[in-house]
């Protein structure tokens, strides 16, 4: 062991390692090196950091105006029904000024005469005189001389009567209610899409006989004239050998039934 001690000895000396000691001195040197704290290394990645912070900045800045933007603002009391920026008034719709007026411009509106009979037909109520307890009709309101009519819409659904002596005649609080019955029936008719036969098989017999059993009842000169209007379109229909002229008597005729119609059915 000692002479490979020797050998190792002679082979430093014959390099840079010649005669070099390890002395008491570079033990400490040693030591000292390792007893020291490494430095951490200097990080160059500040960019990242820089544009980071400017975000934030701009974030507080941002939210900082947008507040006070917000309280320099009028407080608004939705509790007040007076205040122009709280709950909607009164008919107002809650839309944009815009598609309110469009919406207005949408809603249908009545022409004369369509406007005072169906202000005539609004202030119609059935009678109470003459009620039964119940009706066998759903919806229905029946009466003891046999007439029964829709109980919301109050026009004349069906009546009963003895083979014998035909129907009764209508009580004058219920003649109104009757000629809108009449009216509806007569507005049954075909669409004209579905009509192409106008005067075989007697066709337009009841709409005409219905419109003529409501002028018989009718005391309102407005809805008079518009029967007579009516009449005489499916009149023109019945009597005209054209074709092209019996479709437009039939499609007028038809127009004017379908709008009373929904003037009926809208009370």
């Amino acid at each position: 062991m000692k002479d490979r001690l020797n050998e190792y000895r002679n082979a430093l000396n014959s390099t840079v390692f010649k005669d070099n000691q390890f002395t008491a001195e570079h033990k400490q040197q040693v030591l000292a090196k390792l007893n020291q704290h490494p430095q951490p290394k200097k990080r160059t990645d500040w960019m990242p950091r820089a544009m980071s912070v400017a975000f934030i900045a701009f974030l507080l800045l941002a939210g900082g105006y947008f507040m006070n933007e917000q309280l320099g603002k009028s407080t608004v009391n939705i509790a007040d029904p007076t205040s122009e920026q709280g709950l909607p008034q009164s008919g107002d719709t809650g839309l944009p000024l815009e598609e309110e007026a469009e919406q207005k411009d949408e809603d249908p509106v009545l022409e004369s005469p369509y406007l005072e009979i169906s202000d005539y037909f609004a202030r119609y109520e059935l009678p109470e005189e003459g009620r039964l307890d119940s009706s066998e009709a759903v919806n229905g309101v029946s009466y003891e001389n046999g007439y029964t009519f829709n109980k919301d819409k109050k026009y004349m659904i069906g009546r009963i009567h003895d083979e014998g002596t035909g129907p009764k005649e209508p009580t004058e609080g219920q003649k109104v209610g009757v000629i809108m019955g009449w009216i509806a029936g007569a507005a049954a008719i075909q669409h004209p899409e579905n009509q192409t036969a106008y005067t075989t098989l007697g066709i337009l017999d009841p709409p005409l006989t219905s419109l003529s059993q409501a002028k018989e009842l009718n005391d309102f000169e407005p809805l008079e004239e518009w029967i007579i209007d009516v009449e005489d379109l499916l009149k023109h229909v019945q009597s005209s050998e054209n074709e092209e002229e019996q479709k437009q008597y039939y499609e007028e005729a038809y127009e004017m039934l379908q709008k009373m119609y929904s003037i009926i059915e809208g009370q």
